[in-house]
């Protein structure tokens, strides 16, 4: 019993985890293009445009995939650690039930993230508008 509730702490901490490295890829990656992009308010505004909230969320779900992937390759080496039966299994089990609930979170939550994403990539559009008006 005991293992069992070291192997769920584990799988907890490994998501948490995968989230935190998640949120500093996605950081990482807008500063990224930040950079070599020479990014100012303007190239900003036309990348949001160009891209939209589709493109936005693809480039998120493919940044979280690789951070679940990397905490499933941890968690092999920690379920090694810890000398748990089939590591691989649990690792496999850990990344699929981590993508999964980030898929069905995105799923439910869909419309209002496609209207923050809207907000966002759109905001100086309809402040424009309200202006001319």
């Amino acid at each position: 019993m005991l293992r069992l509730v070291v192997i769920l702490i584990t799988c907890l901490i490994l998501m948490n985890l995968a989230k935190a490295l998640a949120v500093g890829l996605i950081l990482l990656a807008f500063l990224v293009k930040k950079k070599l992009g020479h990014m100012d308010r303007a190239k900003w505004e036309a990348y949001f445009v160009k891209v939209q909230g589709k493109g936005i969320i693809v480039r998120g779900v493919l940044l979280v995939f690789l951070s679940m992937g990397l905490m499933a390759g941890a968690g092999f080496w920690v379920f090694g650690l810890l000398k748990v039966s089939y590591p691989g299994v649990l690792s496999m089990v850990l990344f699929c039930v981590g993508m999964g609930g980030l898929l069905i979170r995105g799923f439910v939550h869909r419309k209002l993230l496609m209207e923050k994403l809207e907000r966002i990539c759109f905001e100086d559009e309809k402040e424009k508008e309200s202006v001319y008006l």
